[in-house]
């Protein structure tokens, strides 16, 4: 789940942030633009989000099977 779950929350604080800066966050000489790209990378390397969602609820549904 942390696999899923940390990028997405990654990517939501520094564009937070990035909103909070203006357009001056996402200038090449702020580092907020060069995080929110390096975030943005590891939430695609893993994987999509709706294949991790796939992932965990098939975890889930074996550990705990339906009647």
């Amino acid at each position: 789940m942390c696999k899923w779950w940390c990028p997405q929350v990654a990517v939501n604080v520094i564009h937070d942030c990035l909103l909070t800066h203006g357009h001056i966050g996402y200038s090449e000489d702020h580092p907020l633009e060069g995080r929110l790209r390096d975030a943005i990378g590891l939430e695609l390397a893993d994987g999509p989000a709706d294949i991790m969602k796939m992932i965990i609820s098939r975890a889930l549904f074996k550990e705990f099977p339906a009647f």
